[in-house]
């Protein structure tokens, strides 16, 4: 993931709607920015993060380049950690309605530690991205 500090992107917060699916819509209009750094809105245990990246590799079903995603999802899991905790990935795929853009919807678990520089990991297969620090509230 590229973004912040030349890590992992900045996440965007997102309250899913009940029954929505993972993935769908764009999280810009529905989410706030919560930037690495901005410890004024920090993360909240049980909310879901969403990550944008490049590189998560291959899709399924597949895109034409230059086609803008419906939500394709990846074919390699990926796996998440916060403050070494196992996390629920939702949803990892290319961003849909974008082109060559990932996304990556992560719930920060429950029992959480809480801080200004929480590390996050999320894994695509047994590739790790680069770690990146987040503020947690209780």
């Amino acid at each position: 993931m590229a973004g912040t500090r030349g890590e992992v992107g900045s996440p965007e917060r997102q309250r899913r709607r009940r029954g929505a699916p993972p993935g769908r819509g764009d999280a810009a209009q529905r989410g706030r920015h919560v930037g690495a750094h901005q410890i004024q809105n920090p993360a909240q245990p049980g909310e879901v993060l969403v990550f944008f990246a490049t590189g998560l590799g291959a899709l399924t079903p597949a895109l034409e380049t230059g086609e803008p995603s419906a939500g394709n999802q990846t074919i390699t899991p990926a796996t998440a950690t916060i403050d070494g905790l196992s996390a629920i990935v939702q949803f990892a795929g290319a961003a849909p309605g974008f082109v060559a853009l990932n996304q990556i919807n992560i719930v920060v678990p429950l029992n959480v530690g809480t801080g200004n520089d929480i590390p996050v990991v999320l894994n695509i297969g047994d590739q790790p991205a680069n770690t990146v620090t987040i503020p947690v509230a209780p």
